[in-house]
C-alpha cells in the first residue's frame, strides 16, 4: 500500500513537471499566464517554483497581416537597460505588436532569475541552460519601462529593478525570430558579462592546451597594460572561476570570471598609471584583512596566515572553527560588523588594507562603494559557485597569490587532492542520499544536483536522490512539498539533514513530530538519518576530509559521529 501511494505521488509529480495540471493549487501554467507576484522565501538560494522540463509558449510568430490575432513580430532596432550592479546581461530578441500594444521577450544571462514582475503582475521565466527567458511582457515602445527580476543568486531571493527601453522599425522582421538569438547590448550599458563569457571560453581552451603543472609561458597569455607584461599563467586543475597571471616584476593579476580583475602589487612598486577601470589594486601581503567571507578562513588557516585576518563579520559564537575562536579570545581578531553594516570607523582606525566579501555584498552595494571610497580594496569571492568540491578548495591559490604563500598553498592542495583520490578507491556504496532541511512553513529545501554537496556525496560513492528531478539543474537550493520529497526520496538509503540552512531536529522522534509522513521514509525506518555539523560550511579547507566522512557514513564505518556528520538520535 505504501509503495502504491509513493508511486501515485511520483506520477503526479511527473505530470506536474510537464505543466499538465496543478498540484496543491499551484498554477503550473504560470510561466505563460499572469498571476500574482510570489512571496519571497527567506532561505538561501531557494527556488520558489519547480521548473518544468518544457513549457508551452504562446503562439507569437510573425503573421502576414499587421493586425493579425497573434500580432506582428519585430526585431528591436535599439535595446538598452540599466540598473542592478551592472553585471547582468539582458537581451531582447523579439517584440510582438498587436491591437493591444507591444509585448517583449527578454533573456537574462543567469539561471537564477526565476520570475519578472511588470507592475503588479509577475511572470515565471523559462530556464534554458545558464539563461532565463521570459514570456512576452507588456512594454511601451520608445519609453523607459521598469521590470523587477526576482533572483535566487545570492543569500535569499530578492528583486532587482531594471529600466529597459525598446525601439523597433516601422517594418516587421522579415524572418521568424530565432529564439536563441541575443542581440548585442547597447554600447552605453555598462556590463562585463561579455568579457566574462569570452574569458571563460579562453580559459577552457588554454586549460586544454596548457602545461601539466597548470602554467605555461608565452606573450599571448594576456594583453600587457600599464607597462606590465604577464608571461606566466596558472590555470587551476579543478576550479573554473579564476586564473592567475604573473609578471616578472612580482605582480600577480587575479582574474575572477564574472567579477573583475585584481592586481597584486609587491611592496615598493608604485600603482601603475592607466590601469583599466575593472582592475582593483591589492597590496601583496596585506596586514589587516576584514574577512566577511567566513568560508575562506579555513584556507587562511591552512597557510598559517590567520594572523593576516584582524577583522571579521562574525561574532565569536558564530565561528565553528578553532583558529578564529582562539584568535578572538587572544584579542588578535575583532568583530567589525556584519557584511551589510561594517564598522567603518574601526576598519579605518585598524588600517584595514583589504576587505574580502562573497557575493552577498551585492545585497548592500552601498557598502562596497563606501569601502572603496575609504581606500579599502574589495575582493569578491565566488568560490561557492564552483561545482567541483576540489574547485572550491583550490581557491586557496587565489589567497596565496595575495599573501605570497604559493608554496604552502600548493602543498596543502596536493594533500587534499591525494586524500580525495584515496576516497575514490573505496568501494562505491551505490546508496542513494537525499540532502534536505525543513523550513519554517514546512516546505522541504533540497540542494540542486550540480551543487558541491551532491558532488561530494558522489565522490564518496553515493548516488543523489534528485538527479532526475526537472528543474534541479545548477547549484544552490530549491523547494519541494513534503509529498513531492517523499515521492523522490521515500526509498533513499540515507537522509542527510542540512543543519546549516535550518536547525536540525535532535532525534527521529522530533523529525516525525514535524510531519508523520517522515515515519514512512525507508531511511527513517532503517535508522539512517544524519545531520551535517555547523562547521561543514566554514571548512572549505577540509573538503577531502568531508568527502571521507560522507564515505564512512555510507559504508557504515562512521559510527554515531564523525567530524562533519552526526547520526540523528534514535536512528
Amino acid at each position: 500500500m505504501k509503495k502504491r501511494l509513493r508511486n501515485l505521488i511520483l506520477l503526479l509529480l511527473i505530470l506536474n513537471s510537464y505543466s499538465l495540471f496543478p498540484i496543491h493549487g499551484t498554477d503550473r501554467t504560470a510561466s505563460v499566464t499572469e498571476r500574482e507576484a510570489p512571496a519571497q522565501s527567506p532561505f538561501c538560494g531557494t527556488d520558489s517554483r519547480e521548473k518544468p522540463a518544457f513549457t508551452l509558449l504562446p503562439v507569437c510568430f510573425r503573421t502576414e497581416a499587421a493586425e493579425g490575432a497573434e500580432g506582428t513580430v519585430f526585431e528591436p532596432t535599439a535595446f538598452s537597460y540599466s540598473g542592478g550592479s551592472g553585471k547582468m546581461r539582458i537581451s531582447c530578441p523579439r517584440v510582438v505588436v498587436d491591437e493591444e500594444g507591444a509585448r517583449a521577450e527578454l533573456i537574462f544571462q543567469s539561471e537564477h532569475v526565476i520570475s519578472v514582475r511588470v507592475g503588479d503582475v509577475s511572470y515565471d521565466t523559462i530556464p534554458e541552460g545558464k539563461t532565463s527567458r521570459t514570456p512576452l511582457l507588456p512594454v511601451t515602445l520608445d519609453e523607459d519601462c521598469e521590470v523587477a527580476a526576482l533572483t535566487t543568486a545570492m543569500s535569499e531571493p530578492h528583486e532587482i529593478v531594471y529600466t529597459i527601453r525598446i525601439s523597433v522599425s516601422d517594418e516587421p522582421d522579415g524572418e521568424d525570430p530565432d529564439p536563441a538569438a541575443a542581440p548585442d547590448v547597447d554600447d552605453t550599458v555598462e556590463t562585463n558579462a561579455g568579457k566574462a563569457a569570452e574569458t571563460n571560453d579562453d580559459h577552457a581552451a588554454e586549460t586544454e592546451n596548457g602545461d601539466e603543472d597548470g602554467k605555461r609561458s608565452g606573450e599571448d597569455l594576456v594583453p600587457a597594460f600599464a607597462g606590465l607584461t604577464f608571461d606566466e599563467k596558472l590555470v587551476p586543475d579543478y576550479a573554473e572561476g579564476f586564473v592567475i597571471y604573473y609578471d616578472r616584476s612580482g605582480c600577480r593579476l587575479i582574474d575572477v570570471f564574472q567579477e573583475g580583475r585584481y592586481l597584486v602589487l609587491p611592496s615598493g612598486l608604485e600603482r601603475p598609471e592607466d590601469l583599466p577601470e575593472d582592475v582593483t589594486v591589492i597590496r601583496l601581503c596585506p596586514e589587516c584583512v576584514y574577512l566577511s567571507n567566513s568560508a575562506a578562513m579555513s584556507l587562511f588557516d591552512a597557510m598559517d596566515a590567520v594572523d593576516a585576518v584582524r577583522l571579521c563579520s562574525l561574532t565569536a559564537d558564530n565561528w565553528y572553527l578553532d583558529a578564529p575562536k582562539e584568535a578572538m579570545q587572544a584579542g588578535k581578531l575583532q568583530f567589525a560588523g556584519k557584511y551589510s553594516e561594517p564598522d567603518y570607523e574601526l576598519l579605518v582606525e585598524s588600517g584595514c588594507d583589504l576587505a574580502i566579501e562573497n557575493t552577498m555584498i551585492y545585497h548592500a552595494p552601498e557598502v562596497k562603494e563606501m569601502l572603496e571610497e575609504l581606500g579599502i580594496p574589495v575582493f569578491v569571492d565566488r568560490s561557492s559557485y564552483e561545482p567541483h568540491p576540489l574547485g572550491r578548495a583550490e581557491w586557496i591559490r587565489v589567497y596565496a597569490a595575495m599573501l605570497g604563500r604559493d608554496a604552502e598553498a600548493d602543498s596543502f592542495f596536493r594533500k587534499q587532492e591525494a586524500l580525495a583520490e584515496e576516497v575514490g578507491h573505496r568501494d562505491n556504496s551505490g546508496k542513494t542520499v537525499a540532502v534536505f532541511s525543513v523550513n519554517t512553513n514546512g516546505s522541504i529545501v533540497i540542494r540542486k544536483r550540480d551543487d558541491y554537496i551532491p558532488n561530494m556525496l558522489r565522490m564518496a560513492g553515493g548516488k543523489y536522490a534528485f538527479d532526475e528531478l526537472p528543474g534541479a539543474e545548477g547549484s544552490g537550493s530549491m523547494n519541494l512539498s513534503l509529498e513531492e520529497f517523499y515521492a523522490l526520496a521515500g526509498d533513499a538509503d540515507c537522509l542527510l539533514y542540512n543543519a546549516a540552512i535550518e536547525y536540525a531536529p535532535e532525534s527521529i522522534e522530533a523529525l516525525t513530530a514535524i510531519n508523520p509522513l517522515f515515519a514512512e521514509f525507508k531511511a527513517v525506518r532503517e535508522g539512517q538519518v544524519w545531520t551535517t555539523q555547523k562547521s561543514l560550511y566554514q571548512s572549505m579547507g577540509s573538503t577531502a576530509e568531508i568527502i571521507m566522512d560522507f564515505s564512512r557514513m555510507l559504508d557504515g564505518s562512521a559510527g554515531e559521529e564523525t567530524g562533519y556528520v552526526t547520526k540523528l538520535a534514535g536512528s
